[in-house]
């Protein structure tokens, strides 16, 4: 399975992209309640889950080749934060010196550091560019997440049990838990991934591994969890429903692998591409859509209407693609020339 997983790998992340992208504009523009489609949507952060198993995955597979440690987190400064410096700077000055034009602006300097440093999501629970801030604490870790499994199936296993202690206890200790679940929570799926590359486990790709993978995923999605579900049978509905996603990730891969290894050639290319630029398109998609309710052109989802929504769906998907082409193509020209994207 995961040897066609890793052939399909970049159109795997574009096809998790425009999920997410659509996950986060049905949020805020809502979406009439269309069997099938809907539920769809409404699950579309799961695909984040795919992302940061694969993140795990491909990680270890390379630091087994190479396990130099300077070379590895320079290519993860190349890939993931000086793309994101370079698209969050635009956006936080503006989030800082003109939305809170009114502030002193030592104060202004302050929110611009803590938002772009990550300490903003930590501390107080800031969203826009968690996903980045959670990335890089996971890249952070891997050496040491790596080192332990290295140790053996015990010390493996004692690695799941202190991330889980760990989520654990921030549920009880940490102020802004419920904004942080959304990294910390994800976690889990990140190690998984480790775990089965360093020990290559795999599940076989059979007729019978599909037609599990499909049912599952089919009752994942449209019948058992909803953040209301899961509030009903758990404390934290919300950070219980991250950590349910793990189950989904591997039959989700599946069935993605088969998806794309099926398509036309036409939307294999540009899936590929999409990809290729799946990063920068995260990023810049949260942005436009900040914006967006900033100049209250969404938000108010009672006056949205249909040929408004399918209007917006589609100008912030394409202006996240060409603007994520534009900072990708400065960054390889300008900033990562001789560096290995992985």
């Amino acid at each position: 399975m995961m040897k066609e997983v890793l052939k399909y790998r970049n159109q795997i992340y574009g096809l998790c992209a425009i999920w997410i992208v659509l996950f986060h504009i049905q949020r805020r523009l809502g979406v009439p309640d269309v069997p099938v489609i809907t539920p769809l949507m409404k699950m579309g952060n799961a695909g984040v889950d795919v992302f940061m198993f694969l993140s795990g995955y491909c990680l270890c597979l390379s630091f087994k080749r190479n396990s130099d440690l300077r070379r590895f987190f320079k290519k993860r400064v190349m890939r993931v934060v000086v793309p994101y410096v370079v698209i969050a700077i635009p956006y936080l000055l503006y989030k800082a010196f003109v939305l809170q034009h009114s502030m002193p602006f030592l104060y202004q300097s302050g929110t611009f550091f803590a938002d772009l440093t990550g300490l903003s999501f930590w501390i107080s629970g800031f969203q826009t560019t968690w996903f980045v801030h959670a990335i890089i604490a996971m890249y952070c870790f891997f050496p040491l997440f790596f080192h332990l499994i290295s140790k053996g199936k015990w010390a493996t296993g004692a690695l799941l049990a202190v991330t889980y202690a760990t989520i654990l206890l921030c549920a009880y200790f940490l102020p802004n838990y419920d904004k942080n679940a959304i990294a910390l929570c994800r976690f889990p799926v990140f190690i998984l991934g480790i775990i089965m590359a360093y020990y290559n486990w795999d599940v076989p790709l059979t007729r019978r591994t599909l037609i599990i993978s499909f049912i599952y995923v089919v009752l994942f999605i449209w019948v058992f969890p909803t953040k209301e579900f899961m509030s009903e049978h758990f404390e934290n509905g919300y950070a219980a429903l991250f950590l349910f996603f793990i189950t989904m990730v591997i039959p989700l891969m599946i069935l993605m692998a088969k998806l794309v290894g099926k398509a036309a050639s036409g939307i294999n290319r540009t899936l590929l591409y999409i990809g290729g630029l799946s990063l920068e398109i995260y990023i810049i998609h949260v942005m436009i859509l900040n914006i967006l309710r900033d100049c209250s052109i969404i938000g108010n989802q009672t006056v949205m209407t249909p040929l408004k929504g399918c209007l917006l769906y589609v100008i912030v998907i394409t202006l996240a693609i060409v603007l994520a082409q534009g900072f990708s193509a400065f960054t390889n020209r300008f900033l990562i020339k001789d560096s290995i994207k992985t």
